[in-house]
């Protein structure tokens, strides 16, 4: 799993029977290193540290080419599985169709968290490279 925390502490509770990590992580795809295909399906959960569930949403997410130009819209981490016990995550699971065609091989995800009490929201960006069948349909 990858974890994107909004701080780099990524603190955990010792005291938790199972150990799930602060922050947000991605349980699949494995976005480092290899090359991502689309449309993409994404499961992971948040588990506080500035990602927190907001009207059944735990933030959004977004493909960028290498050029910074958004390539697909930016979409809902939709909770699948809410937990309001201490220490659960909260699981989402969503789907990312591009609209534009990669100009570049590398690009950019960008997940973001709901906004706060008025702050602006945090947010974590990947580099991440398109598969070869990576087009807009």
């Amino acid at each position: 799993p990858i974890n994107l925390g909004l701080d780099q502490n990524n603190l955990e509770d010792n005291t938790a029977e199972q150990k799930y990590k602060c922050g947000l992580v991605v349980l699949e795809p494995n976005l480092q290193g290899e090359p991502i295909l689309f449309p993409l399906d994404i499961t992971g959960y948040v588990n506080g540290c500035g990602w927190n569930v907001v009207n059944g949403v735990a933030g959004s997410v977004q493909v960028f080419d290498g050029n910074g130009l958004p390539i697909s819209n930016r979409v809902p981490l939709t909770i699948i599985s809410e937990s309001n016990l201490l220490n659960q995550p909260n699981v989402f699971r969503t789907n990312i169709k591009l609209t534009n065609n990669p100009t570049l091989r590398q690009g950019i995800i960008i997940f973001e968290a709901s906004p706060q009490n008025g702050l602006a929201p945090g947010s974590f960006k990947m580099p991440i490279i398109f598969g070869q069948n990576s087009y807009a349909f």
